[in-house]
Order: C-alpha cells, then sequence, then structure tokens
C-alpha cells in the first residue's frame, strides 16, 4: 500500500484547495492512506459535477421598503456552491437561476438597513420576500 508523508503537526488533516473539503488526515506518525484520500477526492469531484450539471430552478428575491417595491436593492444569493448578486428592478424583484439547495440572500441598499433571509430550493421555483426598513 502507498502512503503519503505528511510534514507538520501530529493529528492533521488534509484539505482540498478546491472545495475547501476534508480529504483525509494523518494520526501522529504523520501518515496519510493514498486510497482514503483518493476515495474522499473523487468523491468530492463527483458532488461538483452532480451541482454543475443540476436542473436549475428561478430563485425570485422580492424586496420591499415602506412604501412597497424597492428598486435598487443590491442582493446576494449564496450556498456552498456559489454566490451570485444582482440589482433588484423597478418591481423590487431579482431573479437568479439555481440548482437545488440552501441559500442565503442578503440585501443592501443606501438609506436602508440591510436585510437578510433564507430560500430552500428543492425541485422547483421558489419566491422569498425581503422586507427592509429606513435607517
Amino acid at each position: 500500500m502507498v502512503h503519503y508523508k505528511i510534514q507538520g503537526p501530529s493529528n492533521g488533516v488534509i484539505v482540498d484547495h478546491v472545495s475547501k473539503q476534508i480529504v483525509g488526515s494523518f494520526d501522529t506518525d504523520g501518515i496519510a492512506d493514498t486510497a482514503d484520500v483518493a476515495e474522499n477526492i473523487a468523491s468530492g469531484i463527483v458532488a461538483r459535477a452532480k451541482q454543475s450539471f443540476a436542473r436549475a430552478y428561478a430563485l425570485e428575491i422580492t424586496v420591499t421598503g415602506s412604501s412597497g417595491a424597492l428598486s435598487g436593492a443590491t442582493v446576494t444569493v449564496s450556498s456552498p456552491y456559489q454566490s451570485r448578486s444582482g440589482i433588484t428592478d423597478v418591481e423590487g424583484k431579482y431573479i437568479c437561476y439555481v440548482p437545488d439547495a440552501a441559500y442565503s440572500v442578503s440585501v443592501s441598499r443606501e438609506g436602508y438597513t440591510s436585510g437578510t433571509g433564507s430560500a430552500a430550493v428543492n425541485g422547483a421555483d421558489i419566491s422569498v420576500t425581503i422586507s427592509m426598513s429606513e435607517a
């Protein structure tokens, strides 16, 4: 069996720098099993590939203020796999197309307190409304 010799402190971890996922570990002798590391790396690549080719659904964010729709707000939608941003239109809407996942949503606009929310896309389009207060 082939092993990697890892230099550094004992009981450490090996991290895939692309996914930032732990793909292996090593014990006090500083030796990691190649098969375990390769299997974990392959699993991460497959998971990212599935995410890349997943069907996309509409995630519609509507931002409102005290007087109704809030245009010109910056919306950021984030998941562990991706992040995207845009500006709300005159109806206070920002739409992006994303695969199934849990997303955090943050909204900002000058003169308003920041707003946050979450959305779980699970096989269908989804709409989320976030209300902002004047600062």
